[in-house]
This record gives C-alpha cells, sequence and structure tokens, in this order.
C-alpha cells in the first residue's frame, strides 16, 4: 500500500468511526447540538454573527456557507481547526492529533521510504490529484469531493514544502 493510499485508508477509516457532534462537543462545548443532531450554528473555525455552519446527520457532513466556504467530514474539520489554532500543521500530524483524542480509533502506521522514491511518491500524488497544476494558494477555494482528496491534496503540498526546505 503506497503513502497516499494509506493516507486515504485513515481518513475514510476515523470519518466512519467518529462521530462529528460529539468530536465537536469536546473542542466546542458552547456549541449546543439538538437532539435532532442536524444542526446550524456560527462556525467554529472563524468568528462571525450569523449562523453559516450546519451539519447534517444523514450524510456526516458539515458545511460552512460563510467565510470558510467549504464542508467536509471530521477529519478535514479538524485539520483546518487545528490549522487555525496552530498555524502550520501536516496532514499526518492532525490524524496523529486526533488519534490521541480519540484512542478507539487505530493508530497511524506509515512505513517509510527510501530517499530515491520520494520524488515518485511526489509524481504519483501530481498525476493522481493535481492534473491541472493547482497552486497551494488555491486550495481552500476548491470544493472537494471527498476529505481524502483534500487529505492528498495537503500532504502534496506538505511534501513539496518539505522539498523546499
Amino acid at each position: 500500500m503506497t503513502v497516499e493510499e494509506k493516507i486515504k485508508y485513515y481518513v475514510d477509516v476515523y470519518d466512519n468511526l467518529l462521530d462529528f457532534p460529539v468530536y465537536l462537543g469536546i473542542i466546542k462545548p458552547s456549541i449546543k447540538i439538538p437532539d435532532g443532531r442536524d444542526f446550524e450554528c456560527c462556525c467554529p473555525l472563524h468568528d462571525e454573527n450569523t449562523p453559516s455552519f450546519k451539519y447534517k446527520e444523514k450524510l456526516k457532513k458539515w458545511r460552512c456557507f460563510g467565510k470558510c466556504n467549504t464542508g467536509g467530514q471530521v477529519t478535514k474539520f479538524h485539520y483546518l481547526y487545528l490549522k487555525k489554532q496552530l498555524g502550520d500543521i501536516s496532514v499526518i500530524d492532525s490524524l496523529r492529533n486526533l488519534q490521541m483524542m480519540f484512542p478507539h480509533l487505530p493508530p497511524i502506521v506509515l512505513t517509510t521510504t527510501k530517499i530515491h522514491d520520494e520524488n515518485k511518491i511526489v509524481r504519483d500524488i501530481q498525476e493522481m490529484i493535481n492534473p491541472s497544476g493547482i497552486k497551494a494558494e488555491d486550495i481552500n477555494v476548491l470544493d472537494y469531493k471527498s476529505d481524502s482528496e483534500f487529505f492528498l491534496r495537503m500532504f502534496l503540498f506538505n511534501v513539496e514544502e518539505y522539498k523546499a526546505q
């Protein structure tokens, strides 16, 4: 299994195992979640006075129709939340942090790759998810088909930033 396949696997598993309202209740206890579990509130990712954040239990998805203009599941929200709090965090660190919060999640195990394989990993990811040459500054305005696609794109940008150092 390649690194990108492992990231997709963990994102999918974590999204299926985690309950977003429970997660949100832990990080933002001030948000009142109704019994029906579908809810609307002010977005926890930015300051606002009018609720623009909606969660649909049946879909297990959230969406901010305000400043964020994005949506997804638990893993993507957690990454964006940590990025807001810490400024810079990798996809892997975000997933590991989520696993530490919820120990019932399987721990992330990525096998190390040989240095000469690193360029191939980057090329494979670029070909798979970035055939049109999307730039890092465009990442927040895109609407992703899934959290897995979002995380793969963020992983690619983290690898490129690491290689530039």
